[in-house]
């Protein structure tokens, strides 16, 4: 019998059934049962190739999945506290206080010398921005505000040269005044005694008391029938006026 299944098919070969049951119970068991060997053996075969297969199937069953650890919770890093900014520098500094003070005067400001004291302040912080070196953290607000405090200090310049303008033309125009005034008065005073000098060398009535015709040489001691005689002039009615 044994020479027999030796001699048939391959999957009919003993050596090959019993390897199959071992190694591959789904394909050994169908191998058993298309060979002639007694119904007993392929029962037997049969069940331990199953209990074998089952067995492995239990073992894989039961051995723990591996599971892929999970990564601990990263805490986020705390926020860095910001750095508290530099202080400025005391020329910044400086500058700044001057400039505050010059803009506090600008709302007062009406004569030349108020705005001379503006500039002298703006003036004052534009030297103090001047003495902040290049690698100083407030040379580029420096900068800007240089910019700016030197249009301010051109400004109030500006505004004094035009009150001082303006109050030298005020005097000016005063001078040239009170000149024609004078000059006006002379030029009447003048006429004034062209016609006294008229009248007198007309022998006529002059106008004004007797210490005005005395001073401007008109004359005194008047009597009736003389121009300049008149009731008024003679007083004490000894009939002689303005009695020397």
């Amino acid at each position: 019998m044994s020479k027999r299944q030796n001699s048939g098919k391959w999957y009919q070969q003993k050596r090959w059934v019993i390897g199959s049951l071992l190694l591959f119970p789904p394909l050994g068991i169908p191998l058993l049962w298309l060979t002639r060997w007694p119904r007993a053996g392929q029962i037997g075969g049969s069940v331990l190739s199953g209990i074998l297969l089952l067995s492995v199937l239990t073992g894989e069953a039961s051995e723990p999945a591996t599971t892929t650890a999970l990564p601990a919770t990263v805490e986020a890093p705390e926020a860095p506290t910001p750095a508290e900014p530099p202080a400025p520098s005391p020329a910044y500094q400086d500058a700044i206080a001057e400039a505050t003070a010059a803009t506090a005067e600008l709302a007062t400001a009406e004569t030349s010398v108020d705005w001379d004291s503006i500039a002298d302040r703006w003036q004052s912080a534009i030297v103090s921005l001047g003495d902040i070196p290049i690698s100083s953290d407030d040379d580029s607000q420096a900068q800007v505000k240089l910019a700016e405090y030197e249009r301010n200090y051109d400004y109030a310049i500006a505004q004094k040269t035009a009150i001082e303008s303006a109050a030298a033309a005020a005097v000016a125009q005063q001078q040239a005044e009170e000149q024609a005034a004078v000059q006006q008065q002379v030029a009447a005073a003048a006429e004034a005694q062209a016609a006294l000098s008229i009248v007198e060398a007309q022998g006529g009535y002059v106008s004004g008391t007797c210490k005005e015709l005395k001073a401007s040489g008109v004359g005194s001691d008047f009597t009736p029938g003389d121009a300049n005689y008149t009731s008024a002039r003679d007083r004490d009615d000894d009939g002689v006026a303005c009695e020397s």
